[in-house]
């Protein structure tokens, strides 16, 4: 079985559809369904650091755009969200960050539904 790094690289890695250049934030979204917890990517052309709001501007969501990370166990909610976090991170100091759809990010960041997020870049 694949690591959740591997697994969530070779996510990223499928995400081939290219934002438009005027999305310039990331959002990694997590939340529970019945199937465990899910991971997701979104991208918005207005980010501001003060108000996560900004996150719920939908402007690229692309395709195969969602993951589930049901294969995983987590002790809890915090657990899966640092875990998570942790492998984003590496994976936007790492060498396969350039070139990915995120390179042109000037924010990054990750948090559940409904809770404050996380900055990863920015």
């Amino acid at each position: 079985m694949p690591s959740l790094e591997q697994t969530i690289h070779q996510w990223l890695a499928q995400i081939t559809e290219q934002a438009d250049s005027d999305i310039i934030a990331f959002n990694f979204g997590m939340f529970q369904s019945p199937q465990g917890y899910q991971l997701y990517l979104m991208g918005s052309a207005s980010y501001d650091p003060t108000d996560d709001n900004w996150a719920c501007d939908e402007d690229y969501t692309p395709e195969n755009g969602c993951l589930s990370l049901e294969s995983f166990s987590f002790a809890n909610e915090t657990s899966a969200l640092e875990e998570v976090a942790g492998v984003l991170l590496n994976y936007i100091q790492g060498p396969q960050f350039e070139g990915s759809v995120l390179a042109n990010a000037e924010a990054i960041t990750i948090g559940f539904d409904d809770s404050e997020l996380l900055q990863l870049l920015g």
